[in-house]
């Protein structure tokens, strides 16, 4: 019976021993909660600050490198500087749209500035125009006196706003400037509003350095920053402060102009103080919670302590043991599980099999970090680094546990930027930088928790020198290369020049023949007049009359064997690729017609004319055109002569006479020029090289095969083409020009 009692006094005292230390110890557990929550909230506030206070200066350069991105690539666009050159302001709207539209939900306003300083368009107000600007606007004056490219906060007639003005220049003439811009007082507003969650609101700072309220969705009517914190303020220095109307905590951060001068404050509520009063609520619960713990504590223990205490002890003392050899690295060792109870005896089962489980992960993690190329190093978000592989480790052997942005190298020189950049964005991060003669490529890798923040970054940096030496080379053979092309370009268009020079001059031996009939012709008459003057003379019977109807006889002669000559020259002459002029097609047709009629006639070959009514213009070379209606109608004769010949060969007697018939009309927006023969046709596989150079089915010294190739060039600088077909019921070919229809007023359609 005494030792029952003993017994039962023992566990008492035990019992009691056990509960006191439970009440000690959730005591002083609710005293550290609490005296952590309320240095939690403070550090809590503390860090937010200086997040904020990061991000926001983050963010503004950012912003400024997204305009300065735009307006580098509008100004320097060779259809941009071609439209703001000309004037035409609906045609670089019209091309500059799609670029607004895909970007004015963060960079609302697109504004092109003439060199006087006044507006010539804005994208995102087109119906506004022409005020002058330079007046008001420091930064447009500074790119139209400086001609360099000018960013940074600027406040103009609607607030302030983060902007990038490039000069746009054409030909190398300055013709004004492209601004984009991030409207501060809506856009990057609600943009930090719904990153934080938080309320902002915008003040600007006049000549005085006296602040007045801008934007913002709650503070219209707060308190202004005053006396020493408006002196912080004004040096360029946030300020942890308190809203004197609500008693809540509030930060002001001060932000820059272009020219470094502080011209604003950014105010942002946080609401960190309902963290402090959840804890407070925390507290008295944690006394109701404690008195119940205690009592469920005491039942519980009174009930089990005799029956768990002991096996219990066993359990932890061998789950100790385990613990303090993992610490110590060994993996290997292994909890007892004989001397224990069999109901305890699956904990270290359990136990075990986690040491295994950790042994193997370990080994697949070492594994993989030292498989990674390069360095890689574990960040935590203070930042401090937790872990490196081996290589980080020999190069930056005090690396692990410090601050890698606070390493004196030039290896880590962009580490604070990237870091947070990836902490704060979520994104994978990538940069490139030079350290020590080597190119390295950093990248920060964000690591999650469950609840999805980004709690630690894997940093991975890898030489990629023999890739940038690899790329500095590509771009060198593409230079060495776009410089040969060049050439060889320059030596084709010289050689299509001389090709086009040799068919013109062959073009002018085709029309030899019918330069000395139109030559000779008024010739005769004028030594018909002279003589018939002369034969008057004699005879007494001259008179003023009749001498001056010879006189205008011979004057009409000689001026046409002047036009006929004159033409012949300009059509021979070499004229610029550029020279382009409006001309009229059918008098282009009746030109060659009349130089080549007479040599078709005396080959027996009939010409037919059918042109559209009215004229007709087109815009391009005359002396070219007729070239090509020259060549066109050569080709044709060559067939009929070719078919005659074959014909008087085989005996036929109903030969048909060659023709050849020329149409002009109009097929919508298109002339079409026809060139239809009763020749020999062409074939098929013919047809299909027919355009090209030196491809010719004529005898040998007949042709050079350029005639075609060279017209269907100047046809297509013309923007138009050249169609060949047979005609299947005179076994003939047709040749079809088409060449848009020329619609200007201008003689010169060039600038068209």
């Amino acid at each position: 019976m005494k030792r029952i009692l003993f017994r039962f006094g023992t566990s008492s005292i035990l019992i009691l021993l056990v509960l006191v230390m439970q009440a000690l110890l959730y005591g002083g557990f609710v005293i550290l909660l609490i005296r952590g929550g309320s240095e939690a909230v403070r550090e809590s506030e503390k860090d937010m600050f200086n997040l904020v206070s990061r991000t926001l200066s983050w963010s503004i350069e950012a912003e400024l490198d997204v305009v300065r991105s735009l307006t580098s690539a509008l100004s320097h666009d060779k259809q941009v500087s071609e439209l703001f050159a000309s004037g035409d302001r609906k045609g670089l709207l019209d091309y500059v749209m799609s670029v607004y539209e895909a970007n004015k939900l963060r960079v609302s306003r697109f504004h092109f500035h003439r060199p006087d300083g006044t507006s010539f368009l804005r994208v995102h107000k087109e119906e506004e125009g022409h005020d002058q600007l330079a007046e008001i606007r420091p930064m447009i004056r500074a790119v139209h006196e400086e001609r360099e490219p000018v960013s940074g906060i600027e406040t103009g007639k609607s607030g302030p706003a983060i902007r990038a003005i490039s000069p746009v220049f054409h030909n190398g003439t300055y013709i004004g400037a492209f601004e984009a811009g991030i409207a501060m007082d809506n856009v990057f507003m609600n943009h930090m509003r719904d990153k934080f969650s938080a309320d902002f609101c915008l003040f600007l700072l006049d000549e005085d350095n006296t602040p007045y309220y801008q934007a913002g969705n709650w503070c219209a009517g707060g308190c202004l920053p005053a006396g020493d914190d408006l002196a912080r303020l004004v040096s360029g220095k946030p300020v942890w402060s308190t809203e004197c109307n609500s008693g809540l905590p509030v930060a002001l951060y001060p932000f820059r102009d272009y020219t470094g001068r502080v011209s604003g404050v950014i105010k942002a509520e946080l609401r960190i103080i309902p963290l402090a009063d959840s804890f407070l609520q925390l507290r008295s619960r944690l006394g109701l919670l404690g008195v119940l713990l205690f009592l469920v504590l005491s039942l519980t223990l009174s009930l089990s302590m005799t029956i768990l205490l002991r096996p219990l002890r066993m359990v932890v003392d061998e789950t100790r043991m385990i613990s303090a050899r993992i610490i110590r690295g060994d993996l290997e060792f292994r909890g007892r599980v004989e001397t224990l109870s069999p109901e305890f005896r699956d904990i270290i089962y359990t136990v075990n099999e986690i040491i295994s489980a950790l042994r193997d992960r370990q080994g697949i993690l070492q594994a993989i970090v030292e498989g990674l190329p390069g360095f890689v190093f574990y960040v935590d978000i203070r930042p401090r680094v937790l872990w490196a592989n081996r290589r980080t480790m020999d190069r930056f052997p005090s690396l692990v546990g410090s601050d890698p942005s606070l390493v004196q190298d030039s290896f880590f020189s962009s580490e604070e930027a990237v870091l947070s950049s990836s902490f704060f964005s979520g994104s994978v991060i990538t940069v490139e930088r030079e350290s020590s003669g080597r190119w390295w490529e950093h990248a920060a890798v964000p690591v999650r928790s469950e609840a999805g923040l980004v709690t630690h970054v894997i940093r991975i940096s890898t030489d990629i020198t023999h890739r940038k030496e690899t790329e500095q080379r590509l771009l060198e053979l593409n230079d060495n290369l776009e410089h040969r092309v060049n050439r060889e370009v320059e030596k084709r268009k010289e050689g299509e020049r001389i090709a086009e020079q040799q068919s013109r001059l062959a073009s002018i031996g085709e029309l030899a023949t019918g330069m000395a009939h139109e030559i000779t012709q008024p010739l005769n008459a004028i030594s018909f007049s002279v003589e018939n003057i002369q034969n008057r003379y004699h005879s007494g019977a001259l008179d003023s009359d009749y001498l001056q109807k010879k006189i205008k006889s011979i004057d009409s002669d000689i001026d046409r064997v002047r036009r006929v000559i004159d033409h012949v020259r300009l059509f021979a002459r070499s004229t610029p690729d550029e020279y382009s002029v409006a001309f009229d097609v059918n008098r282009s047709v009746e030109n060659a017609l009349a130089m080549l009629g007479v040599q078709l006639s005396s080959h027996g070959i009939e010409i037919v004319f059918e042109q559209a009514a009215g004229g007709i213009a087109l815009c391009g070379n005359p002396y070219q055109f007729e070239q090509v209606v020259i060549n066109l109608l050569s080709n044709a004769r060559d067939a009929i002569e070719e078919r005659l010949i074959d014909d008087s060969e085989k005996n036929l007697a109903d030969s048909v006479p060659g023709r050849i018939c020329v149409e002009t009309r109009l097929d919508g927006p298109f002339v079409v020029l026809e060139v239809r023969d009763n020749g020999t046709g062409i074939a098929e596989e013919c047809r299909r090289r027919a355009l090209d150079p030196f491809f010719t089915t004529k005898k040998e010294g007949k042709g050079t095969g350029l005639g075609l190739s060279i017209s269907f060039g100047i046809i297509r600088k013309m923007a138009g083409d050249i169609y060949l077909e047979n005609i299947p019921d005179s076994m003939g070919t047709c040749v079809s020009v088409r060449v848009p229809l020329y619609l200007g007023e201008k003689e010169s359609c060039s600038d068209e």
